[in-house]
């Protein structure tokens, strides 16, 4: 990514985002990658937070049933047919 002056704090160094580590990760991979664009189309700032905001939104959609199932630490996904129900007791549901 190329980086001008605009980019950089007063220090020389390259601004980060306020965000802890585990959150915003799609943001943070995409951010160099929006902004190169961003530059290249003249986007406002408002356009390019709104195209970072997208892209987080649609990473945190997208794997939300995955942190879910991580969360419920079951041991592992399975498809209703893998399901081994031959220990239920009662009548068959199947």
């Amino acid at each position: 990514m190329r980086s001008g002056p605009q980019d950089r704090l007063p220090d020389g160094s390259r601004p980060r985002l306020p965000l802890p580590r585990d959150e915003g990760p799609a943001l943070l991979d995409a951010a160099d990658r929006l902004a190169e664009r961003a530059r290249k189309e003249s986007w406002t700032h408002a356009e390019y937070l709104v195209a970072c905001l997208q892209c987080e939104i649609s990473a945190r959609e997208s794997h939300g049933g995955e942190a879910r199932v991580r969360a419920a630490r079951f041991p592992a996904i399975k498809t209703t047919e893998e399901l081994d129900v031959t220990h239920l007791r009662g009548p068959a549901r199947w």
